[in-house]
């Protein structure tokens, strides 16, 4: 099964839709920005809150706590690595590898594939595509993307790129 989203449409202030391959409307996902954390939450197509991710303060790392419907608690950290973002999903044993910050990863569990994700270039406006293997994964999924995605805005928010270098001016 696939869901969709529009680039850069994230802002904690803003909201948006998640639609699925036959362009139906799934989810709605709206953000929350408080003093201390940010919140995320994540509504079916009735309205009914079915996702609730918070974000935990005063980590080393980014981490974050995504409650979902059925009560199942997950905790979604980054790990320190000096290549790249490395992200794991506890209690699922989940562990997130590939380009986070181009939005081309895989989500795996041990060495099956839970669900990639890629730029999508054949759909409503530039989107990107959310192949998820298992559909009962799907809400699990779906939270885990969105709470790195929010990491990774986090992350791009703190820092400002000097222009066409590619680099942060932090490190100039």
């Amino acid at each position: 099964m696939k869901l969709y989203i529009k680039q850069k449409v994230f802002s904690w202030k803003d909201s948006f839709v998640v639609k699925d391959e036959d362009d139906r409307e799934r989810y709605t996902v709206s953000g929350e920005l408080m003093a201390i954390k940010r919140k995320l939450h994540i509504r079916n197509e009735s309205g009914k809150e079915v996702s609730y991710v918070c974000q935990k303060p005063f980590s080393f790392m980014p981490r974050y706590t995504v409650s979902l419907e059925d009560g199942m608690k997950l905790t979604v950290m980054q790990r320190l690595s000096l290549l790249r973002a490395r992200y794991d999903v506890e209690p699922l044993d989940w562990r997130v590898e590939g380009k986070v910050n181009q939005h081309e990863f895989s989500i795996f569990l041990g060495n099956n594939t839970i669900a990639s994700v890629r730029k999508a270039w054949f759909t409503w406006g530039d989107s990107y595509e959310i192949n998820i293997e298992d559909p009962a994964n799907e809400l699990a999924v779906l939270s885990v993307v969105l709470t790195i995605d929010c990491m990774k805005a986090d992350g791009d928010s703190a820092m400002i790129t000097a222009p066409g270098l590619g680099i942060n001016a932090g490190t100039i």
